[in-house]
């Protein structure tokens, strides 16, 4: 089954046309995994559930429009943001902290301009860096990650680059009610609210969430701290 038809089950449209660019992406992806470590899996029916549906899932929360401004941080192999900037339009922006995915990320952005109808935009360089620099933060209607991080340590990162009404999607485990708990404290110390968990199970069976959170008002000066101070003391 190919990623029209498993998407389609979501109730996700994908043309002909942006399925050629998801798949020159996994293409350029797989042949980038033989000399980098991009990602475990090789296998291009787990990719298409695993890593495209899964980011395309985002799609579903209709935040995601032509000629909105998007951040994904600590993008990595480009999941969730290349298959969002095929599919959506949005203007995007991935700040990942490696160089070697960095340039993986630009080799993409460069071969799929023809797939995207914005520009996507890699920066090599930290979150919590650029989350306190002014031309990044709350710029951004979207921020999203795709990350094993704490909920919590998430919200600290991706929050200061989203402006007020704009929202921040957090892709979790199916399990995400303890993060969530945890997180609660900080998600209103930096200026949020949670709007919506959509919980759904890919076709393996594994178990999904997004966590949507609006942004209501300004992120505090003093944050984002530095990563260990974040991770050492989470809000």
């Amino acid at each position: 089954m190919d990623i029209i038809e498993i998407a389609h089950a979501y109730d996700i449209k994908i043309s002909r046309t942006q399925k050629q660019g998801l798949n020159l992406f996994i293409d350029i992806m797989l042949e980038t995994n033989r000399r980098d470590n991009l990602t475990r899996i090789v296998e291009k029916s787990e990719i298409n559930v695993k890593h495209l549906l899964d980011s395309l899932m985002g799609l579903t929360t209709r935040l995601f429009s032509d000629g909105k401004k998007f951040v994904d941080v600590g993008a990595g192999a480009g999941f969730p943001s290349v298959p969002l900037a095929i599919c959506s339009g949005v203007k995007t922006t991935q700040i990942e902290a490696s160089r070697k995915k960095t340039d993986f990320l630009r080799k993409v952005s460069e071969e799929l301009t023809p797939y995207t109808q914005n520009p996507v935009t890699p920066i090599h360089g930290r979150a919590e860096e650029y989350g306190v620099k002014p031309e990044y933060r709350e710029l951004f209607d979207i921020a999203a990650a795709r990350a094993v991080t704490s909920l919590n340590a998430l919200c600290e990162l991706c929050l200061p680059f989203v402006k007020s009404g704009g929202h921040f999607v957090a892709y979790k485990s199916g399990e995400a009610e303890d993060e969530l708990n945890r997180a609660s404290a900080a998600i209103e110390t930096l200026g949020g609210r949670i709007a919506e968990i959509k919980k759904y199970s890919l076709p393996d069976g594994s178990g999904r969430t997004l966590v949507i959170i609006e942004k209501i008002s300004d992120t505090p000066e003093k944050y984002p701290r530095a990563y260990a101070k974040l991770k050492r003391t989470p809000l």
